[in-house]
């Protein structure tokens, strides 16, 4: 896909759960992306963050929904509201490992890093580390998000919205 179809703005393949991550590889190589939906399929962090990094300066549209095999979820995610300054909608319904220090990085709020000490990462440990305790609020196109079955820390929405909600529709 990436060597035929160099100009690819959207990737939709919703659903497509019969896809291994393996499948997703060539896609990081994609660098013209407004839109990915990747609701309830397969794909892995090892595909996911090159993708946006490659990406970032487009995005629009992100869909990681119901992404049950994806780790590292806390780093994309600060990912996202760092460099997606385009970004308009999230869904991260389901969002699989998505922690309370990972919420709380979306906000600014210092995190608890000896938690995350304790979880070993998959090669991105001391960049997510390093990362996770800036303020990434920072999206002004931001109108759609969807935290639906996460579990979002005490007062998180209160503080997301006031720091974030400036344009939000939906949340």
């Amino acid at each position: 896909i990436s060597k035929q179809c160099q100009q690819l703005e959207i990737i939709n393949l919703e659903n497509c759960f019969s896809l291994i991550s393996d499948d997703f590889i060539a896609l990081k190589n994609l660098k013209n992306l407004k839109s990915i939906n990747f609701y309830r399929t397969k794909i892995d962090h090892r595909t996911l963050i090159p993708l946006i990094k490659n990406n970032y300066l487009h995005l629009e549209y992100v869909n990681l929904g119901a992404c049950q095999q994806l780790s590292e979820t806390d780093y994309i995610v600060k990912l996202l509201f760092s460099k997606c300054l385009q970004l308009k909608a999230l869904d991260l319904w389901r969002a699989h490992g998505l922690s309370q220090n990972g919420f709380l990085s979306i906000i600014g709020e210092r995190v608890n890093v000896d938690e995350e000490k304790q979880n070993p990462h998959d090669g991105i440990t001391d960049e997510l580390l390093n990362n996770l305790t800036t303020t990434v609020c920072c999206l002004e196109n931001l109108k759609e998000l969807d935290f639906g079955w996460c579990d979002l820390p005490p007062n998180f929405i209160q503080k997301f919205v006031k720091n974030c909600g400036k344009s939000l529709m939906k949340l």
